[in-house]
C-alpha cells in the first residue's frame, strides 16, 4: 500500500515539475516563414534597422523563430515569378514594399496567403486592392504612403517656392501601375493652382537627358518626380539631380532621400516609420490575426526637406516660410 501511495506521489510531483516546462514551450510562438518580394534597390541592412528590429521587438528574431525568404526583383517583370517563388515555399507571410508592382504580383499569386504592403497604389480601394480601409477584406492588409492629399501637397509646396510657376512638369516611369491612380489627383491639383501640367515619360536611365532637356524645351519651370522603382535607386536619383541642376529644373521628389540626393525638395511620408508600422501588421498575423480585418493605415505625418545647396544651383531663393515650416534643411 505505501508503495503505491508512493508511486502516485512521485508521479503527482512529476507532473508538477513537468508543468511549467509544458506551459513554457506552449508560450514560445512557433517559427514563422516570412517572404520579402522587394526591388533589387532595397537592402536588408536597409530593413534591419527598421522593419526586423521591430519584429524583434515583438518577439520574432531571424534564425530564431523566423526564417525569412528574401525576391528581389531586378526589374518590374521579374515580380511575378519571385512571387510564385513565395508561394511555393510556403511562406505564412508575403510582405511587399513600394510601389505597386510586387503587391500586384503577389496578389495573382495567391488569394490566400495573408499579405501585408508598404505602399501600393496612392488609393488602393480605387486599386480594387481592397474593399475599404476600415476593412481591407481578403487576404491583404498594410500601410499605405502615398494619399490624395499628399500628391497635392507637393505642387503647392513647388508653387509657394517659385511664385511663377506657369507649368510644371511630372516625371513617370513609363508603364508604372501607380501613376493612373495618381493622375486625376494631379490633374486637379494643377487646375487649382491655375497652372499647365505636363508628364514627361521614360523606361529607363539612359533617357534622363533627352527628358530633362524636353522638359526644358518644353518650358516647364518645375517638375514632380514619381517614386515609382527607377527613382527607387539611389544611383539613378543621384545622376537625375546633376541633370536637373544642369538644366535649371527645379524638382520636387516623392521621397525625402531625393532631396538628399540633389533636388530642391522632397516631401513624403516617413519611409522607416511605415516600415515600422507593417512589422506590428506581420507580428498580429503571425499570432492568428486575419488580415482581411486589420484596418488599412494612411500616413498622418509627412515631413518636408529643403536643400538650399540645390536652390543656390537653381539660382532659388527659398521663401524663410518654407524654411521654418521644413523638418530637415541641407545646407
Amino acid at each position: 500500500m505505501k508503495n503505491i501511495q508512493r508511486r502516485k506521489l512521485l508521479m503527482y510531483s512529476g507532473a508538477l515539475a513537468a508543468t511549467p516546462i509544458l506551459s513554457l514551450a506552449q508560450s514560445l510562438p512557433k517559427t514563422r516563414r516570412l517572404g520579402m518580394l522587394l526591388s533589387d534597390s532595397a537592402s536588408k541592412e536597409g530593413l534591419g534597422g527598421t522593419f526586423f528590429q521591430r519584429l524583434k521587438e515583438l518577439g520574432w528574431s531571424e534564425g530564431s523563430n523566423l526564417a525569412v525568404e528574401y525576391r528581389f526583383a531586378r526589374g518590374t517583370d521579374q515580380f511575378p515569378q519571385l512571387a510564385t517563388e513565395l508561394v511555393q515555399q510556403k511562406v505564412d507571410v508575403i510582405f511587399t514594399g513600394g510601389s505597386p508592382f510586387p503587391l500586384d504580383a503577389a496578389r495573382k499569386a495567391t488569394t490566400t496567403i495573408p499579405i501585408v504592403f508598404s505602399g501600393g497604389y496612392s488609393d488602393n480601394v480605387s486599386a480594387g486592392v481592397i474593399q475599404s480601409l476600415a476593412r481591407p477584406g481578403g487576404n491583404i492588409t498594410g500601410v499605405s504612403f502615398v494619399s490624395g492629399e499628399l500628391l497635392a501637397k507637393r505642387f503647392e509646396l513647388l508653387k509657394e517656392v517659385i511664385p511663377s510657376l506657369s507649368k510644371i512638369g511630372v516625371l513617370r516611369e513609363n508603364g508604372a501601375a501607380s501613376y493612373a491612380s495618381q493622375q486625376t489627383v494631379l490633374i486637379e491639383a494643377a487646375r487649382t493652382l491655375k497652372i499647365e501640367m505636363a508628364t514627361f515619360s521614360l523606361r529607363d536611365p539612359g533617357e534622363f537627358e533627352s527628358v530633362a532637356q524636353s522638359a526644358k524645351n518644353e518650358k516647364v519651370g518645375g517638375l514632380f518626380v514619381n517614386g515609382t522603382p527607377l527613382f527607387a535607386s539611389r544611383a539613378n536619383v543621384a545622376r537625375l539631380a546633376e541633370l536637373l541642376i544642369k538644366y535649371q529644373l527645379p524638382a520636387i521628389g516623392a521621397w525625402n532621400y531625393m532631396a538628399d540626393a540633389g533636388f530642391l525638395m522632397g516631401y513624403s511620408a516617413d519611409p522607416l516609420g511605415l516600415l515600422v508600422k507593417a512589422a506590428g501588421y506581420i507580428d498580429k498575423i503571425f499570432r492568428g490575426a486575419n488580415p482581411g480585418e486589420l484596418p488599412v493605415e494612411e500616413p498622418t505625418r509627412y515631413e518636408l526637406v529643403v536643400n538650399l545647396k540645390a536652390a543656390k544651383a537653381l539660382k532659388i531663393v527659398v521663401p524663410k516660410a518654407i524654411i521654418l515650416r521644413a523638418d530637415r534643411v541641407i545646407e
